[in-house]
């Protein structure tokens, strides 16, 4: 007779494992979430159990002439906005024999939840790399099988240039196979140019006013490109991208956490016989200021 609560037949669903806590992180490199640092966080302007944010847009107004003796007329601002939904949910359980969790040295909540939150920001920044095709800017493409160059660059410059786009807070995320192609390239990397530091240190810095910054999330498609991002990071006002974490229920008791995301919860399933570390997220993206978001085509 089948088991209501349990119908998976997957054998990790009946057999609870341990890894040991050192190889955790090994899984998955975490380091390379390029757009999640460069997108807004606007987690903090969301009310208590809110899901929805409107995020206004307001343009700049038009001076008339002013003549003497004329009034002038009575403006104010039109006001656009951008909403960004919180409708994302993402969750894992892992179960641990009670013999698994008596292993010498294993701390479960510290490695394995930060293994969880490690792929929860691989989880957002790779939401964030799909907002690519909302963009307003026409993508430069490098070409099929071709690499980034410098010419792509001083293009994605002269766009954001052309959409009045701040000179601050500019960057290009890029794959990172693109990040070693303008690595190999002299101009930016020479020892004669640049210092050794450069060369040693294996790092771009600054190009024509962009941050270079690796990202592995981002989307390749079946014509064979990969899309690189370009845009702008800072304050709100000022970022193409806007990202925020809602608020789950608070759960029953037992709860390490509560109220919060990325939330970690550890308990015991009496069916199972297993402890189990549940891990949650809930969380929403947009484009935030479209105009001033590019895609670079390359090789995928």
């Amino acid at each position: 007779m089948a088991d209501e609560y349990m119908t998976s037949t997957a054998n990790a669903e009946f057999i609870p494992t341990i890894v040991a806590t050192e190889a955790q992180l090994a899984f998955t490199d975490h380091t390379k979430n390029g757009l999640l640092g460069r997108s807004f966080d606007a987690t903090s302007m969301l009310a208590a159990g809110g899901n929805k944010l409107d995020l206004p847009k307001i343009p700049a107004v038009t001076l008339e002439a002013e003549t003497e003796g004329t009034p002038l007329e009575y403006a104010q601002f039109s006001s656009s906005k951008t909403t960004l939904t919180i409708d994302t949910k993402r969750a894992v359980v892992m179960a641990f024999t009670d013999y698994s969790l008596a292993l010498e040295n294993q701390d479960i909540l510290g490695p394995y939840g930060e293994q969880i939150g490690a792929n929860s920001a691989k989880t957002v920044d790779a939401a964030l790399a799909a907002l690519y095709s909302s963009a307003s800017i026409t993508a430069i493409t490098a070409g099929t099988g071709a690499d980034i160059d410098e010419a792509d660059i001083l293009a994605a410059k002269s766009n954001l240039d052309n959409a009045n786009a701040p000179d601050a807070g500019r960057y290009i995320a890029v794959k990172s196979d693109q990040y070693n192609a303008l690595l190999a390239l002299d101009r930016f990397t020479a020892a004669e140019k640049l210092g050794q530091e450069y060369i040693s240190g294996g790092t771009l810095g600054r190009i024509h006013g962009f941050d270079v910054v690796e990202d592995n999330n981002l989307v390749a498609t079946t014509d064979g490109f990969r899309h690189n991002v370009y845009g702008v990071a800072g304050g709100l006002t000022g970022s193409s991208l806007v990202h925020a974490f809602g608020q789950f229920r608070d759960p029953q008791a037992g709860a390490v956490a509560s109220g919060q995301t990325p939330r970690i919860i550890l308990g015991y399933d009496m069916k199972a016989g297993s402890h189990v570390l549940r891990g949650q997220i809930y969380f929403g993206v947009q484009v935030y200021r479209p105009e001033w978001l590019g895609t670079i085509k390359t090789r995928d």
